[in-house]
């Protein structure tokens, strides 16, 4: 599945470089929050057909006239372009990044427009071992956070602050029908640009809806150091549990508190060591949903995801994720959720709103 990606390292080692112009780089500072979004790579050239734009009704890839492109570079907020140019075709991030650990892909990029996708079917919550769709945070975080990012005023730069997501109440049933079909993601903007953007997302599998979704970001200084794709790019399939894919691991905890320990992964992280904020939010479902799930009856399957991003998050020996319910009834309950990084700090807060 990573074919792809063998052919980008074929071009990036031809003696035609694509390098870049330093001078159009934006200057920089660093975040004040600690969702790191990436946008998608600078498309590829002629030589490598595969790149194409999806049809906007069935997302059926069709070949596009090929335009000159740079290579993309890394800062501490993803994978970007030197400059917006126009549509970015379909593109696959390398399993280097969290973005490729993920599986996430590109499908198209306009001003105010991008829609992606990740797999999501068969994964399981490594606490409860019961169905989840935690990844769709993932989802959610790159799509809505690149809309946001597109549209920022020049000098600056965007990180979530805020996201939310709202499942349809048949949405486990509808991926577990179909597994291999991945679910996509619409994003658009919502309302005008002034101090706190807001994009909104529609996922979908196979044509059907299984969440609405909404990022928030914040503008501050754009950074002032970059980092070149990767030379590794690495090749194969995408780990095959969610819990190696967010590089997570069951912690006692004690009590009714469900808890998962942020391993120290660079894959995972930004060039600041920060680990990337769709990976928290992911785990953060998944310690609110087991913490909900603590008891015999039928399941408490997550209704919403609420998120707000405080400030960096750092993995580490002491990084941890904990979930705690705040009620259990008959048909709903809800369940509060924290990360608290390396060093000691809360960095993110969620909540999470199950029904059974």
């Amino acid at each position: 599945m990573r074919e792809s990606l063998v052919r980008f390292l074929e071009f990036a080692a031809a003696p035609q470089k694509h390098a870049l112009d330093h001078q159009n780089r934006p200057p920089v500072g660093p975040p004040s929050c600690a969702s790191h979004h990436h946008p998608p790579p600078e498309p590829r050239n002629a030589l490598q057909p595969r790149c194409a734009a999806p049809d906007s009704a069935s997302h059926q890839v069709t070949p596009q006239p090929a335009r000159p492109c740079a290579r993309p570079i890394y800062t501490h907020l993803g994978y970007i372009r030197p400059a917006h140019t126009g549509t970015v075709r379909r593109m696959r991030f390398p399993l280097t990044t969290p973005l490729g650990r993920m599986g996430v892909e590109s499908l198209d990029e306009t001003p105010g427009h991008c829609v992606a996708s990740i797999p999501a079917g068969g994964l399981t919550n490594p606490l409860t071992g019961a169905p989840t769709l935690a990844t769709l945070a993932m989802l959610v975080d790159h799509t809505g956070g690149l809309v946001n990012h597109l549209r920022r005023p020049p000098g600056t730069w965007t990180v979530s602050s805020e996201l939310a997501i709202e499942f349809a109440p048949e949405a486990d049933e509808l991926i577990a029908s179909a597994p291999q079909t991945p679910v996509i993601a619409t994003g658009t903007e919502f309302g005008p640009t002034i101090w706190a953007p807001l994009a909104m997302c529609e996922l979908t599998h196979d044509g059907r809806p299984v969440a609405t979704a909404t990022v928030r970001s914040v503008y501050v200084a754009a950074p002032d150091h970059i980092v070149e794709w990767p030379a590794d790019a690495g090749e194969g399939d995408l780990l095959p549990t969610l819990a190696e894919r967010l590089a997570v691991e069951v912690a006692e905890s004690g009590g009714a508190t469900k808890t998962l320990r942020q391993l120290s992964n660079k894959v995972l992280n930004n060039s600041l060591g920060v680990v990337h904020g769709g990976i928290s939010a992911s785990a953060l479902e998944l310690v609110g949903s087991a913490a909900v799930n603590d008891s015999d009856g039928p399941a408490l399957r997550t209704a919403s995801l609420r998120v707000n991003y405080l400030r960096q998050f750092f993995g580490g020996a002491h990084a941890r994720y904990e979930g705690a319910a705040v009620r259990v009834g008959r048909t709903m309950a809800v369940a509060d959720a924290q990360a608290v990084g390396d060093d000691g700090k809360t960095a993110l807060l969620a909540r999470v709103t199950a029904y059974r």
